[in-house]
């Protein structure tokens, strides 16, 4: 695990090998104690120390890092760390601070950051906590060799996080600097605290109880039967997709209700429903598909200010998801191109008529020949395509009602070229509420919405349905960043941490040129059922 005077140490995963093993440690220090000789830092070092510092308070970490944060008492208050052979230095406080309430930081069992913020002083023998107390500039006592002028405290916090310590990425499984693997845990502390402690979830079966383990980090997450009954201690209740158990469903406003989906950047090609997904929409408001209400999605859109910087980042990733010709599954396919006519060329987005989308999203035509029919009346002249959904075509799910009829009408039905291949081509899509529909509007390709997609009515795209909830024009980066980076969840494949979206499109770029064998995918498979065989 790394010894004791490593900066950061690892953070539980809700696995059975973590149960057993503990963390992977984040970090390594080589010291037995601190150096007593110090150079001064140069002006570069001090800027880049003290960026570092900041952060690590903006982020209130600590080397042991918990979901609960530890409450300051509103009254003057002291910290103490001592051993029981140093157990002398307990007469410290009540000497230096008389009158100022005293916690043991070895008592306690929450988050220690906000008590190093706010604390008068620290009495400690541990050296680990006395760096720490460095950080948040806080005077200690009991450590007779720490330095007491500032410039040498910084020095020895340089060598300490900067110079001497080695950091490990999990997620991409090589070393990394420091202010990587700040931000990397803070990013976990963030997510792990959005939802209540205890989630009971219903109707989940088995192989995606390790999905929701990941996605729920932070919470403990109890899996219940699809028509049990939430029980008393449950403080939210979760469902993957729109799930039937209504007693679950009810909007209880003391459990809230969690609704799980996949994402729109998911997996990449074969074996897709094996892997663990790279991102979920986790929505305790809503969810995304569903336009009978609001989700935490919709009210994002209508209510975020938006910065500059968001928008930045958002076409930053647009670019990138483009050059890399990524799209919600990366199935790959047949080379196909435009044909060689005088007429624009019109796709069509097939999906799986049974989806939930279309029952909570389409309020008008509801099958995909009804949505030929209607394309081909817009678009007269036009040359049109017809692609049916990757599940109908490799036979996971049934075709829709006379579906098969299609090729009668279109063009051309294309089952097994690329969505990227085609919207690289095309000159208009039609859609349901097909998620095809925002991958056209990530390659700028105009969309037409016969349903209420997410993406709908927000001025981006030709609307056949209008959406009362929706009352803001939105651009197209700041559609993006809502729905692509603060909206939906990232989880790394490789460790089970929570990403950013820049660091799940790296991943997927990697899964592209580097596939998951098939012993890979039966790891993943037996991964899967192993928290059912060790609860």
């Amino acid at each position: 695990m790394g010894n004791s005077l490593a900066p950061l140490y690892g953070l539980e995963q809700p696995t059975w090998f973590s149960r057993l093993w503990g963390p992977t440690p984040l970090s390594r220090c080589p010291w037995i104690r601190p150096p007593r000789e110090l150079s001064p830092l140069s002006p570069r070092q001090r800027i880049r120390l003290e960026t570092l510092l900041h952060r690590w308070r903006e982020l209130e970490l600590s080397a042991w890092n918990q979901r609960q944060r530890a409450s300051p008492p509103e009254s003057p208050f002291v910290l103490q760390s001592i051993s029981f052979r140093d157990r002398h230095l307990s007469r410290l406080a009540t000497h230096l601070y008389p009158g100022a309430t005293v916690r043991d930081l070895r008592q306690e069992r929450q988050h220690p950051a906000p008590l190093l913020a706010t604390a008068a002083a620290l009495i400690t023998s541990d050296w680990r906590w006395g760096l720490e107390a460095l950080i948040w500039e806080l005077p200690v006592h009991g450590l007779s060799q720490l330095p007491v002028e500032r410039d040498r405290q910084l020095a020895l916090l340089f060598r300490w996080l900067v110079k001497d310590s080695t950091y490990w990425d999990p997620t991409r499984r090589q070393s990394c600097p420091p202010e990587r693997i700040l931000e990397l845990v803070g990013l976990q502390l963030e997510r792990r605290r959005r939802f209540p402690e205890r989630i009971e979830a219903f109707g989940i079966h088995p192989f995606h109880h390790r999905t929701l383990r990941f996605y729920l980090a932070g919470s403990s997450v109890r899996f219940r039967p699809l028509h049990a009954r939430p029980s008393s201690s449950a403080q939210a209740t979760a469902v993957l997709g729109r799930a039937a158990n209504r007693k679950a469903l009810e909007r209880d406003p003391r459990k809230p209700l969690i609704q799980l989906e996949d994402g729109f950047l998911r997996s990449t090609g074969r074996g897709a429903h094996l892997q663990l997904p790279l991102s979920l929409a986790v929505d305790p408001i809503g969810i995304y598909f569903d336009a009978t209400r609001a989700s935490a999605l919709e009210c994002f859109l209508q209510d975020h200010s938006f910065l500059q910087e968001e928008r930045q980042r958002a076409l930053q990733l647009r670019t990138l998801i483009l050059s890399a010709s990524l799209s919600k599954y990366n199935l790959h396919g047949e080379h196909w191109e435009r044909p060689s006519l005088n007429q624009p060329v019109v796709l069509v987005a097939g999906q799986v008529e049974q989806d939930a989308s279309i029952r909570y999203g389409a309020l008008g035509i509801r099958t995909n020949l009804e949505l030929v029919k209607a394309a081909l009346r817009l678009e007269p002249g036009s040359y049109v395509i017809y692609k049916p959904h990757p599940f109908v075509v490799n036979g996971r799910r049934p075709a829709g009602q006379d579906e098969n009829t299609i090729g009668n009408l279109v063009d051309a039905v294309l089952p097994h070229v690329a969505i990227d291949t085609l919207l690289r081509q095309v000159d208009r899509v039609h859609v349901l509420t097909s998620g095809t529909g925002f991958e056209a509007l990530l390659r700028q390709v105009p969309v037409v919405c016969h349903g209420l997609p997410f993406y709908a009515g927000w001025g981006l795209t030709q609307d056949h349905l209008v959406c009362a909830r929706r009352q803001r024009q939105l651009s197209l980066d700041e559609l993006v960043f809502g729905a692509l980076m603060a909206y939906p969840r990232y989880v790394s494949p490789r460790c089970g941490w929570f990403v950013t979206a820049e660091q799940a499109v790296e991943q997927l770029i990697s899964l592209q040129s580097n596939p998951p064998t098939r012993f890979g995918l039966a790891r993943q498979h037996v991964a899967a059922f192993l928290p059912t065989l060790i609860p």
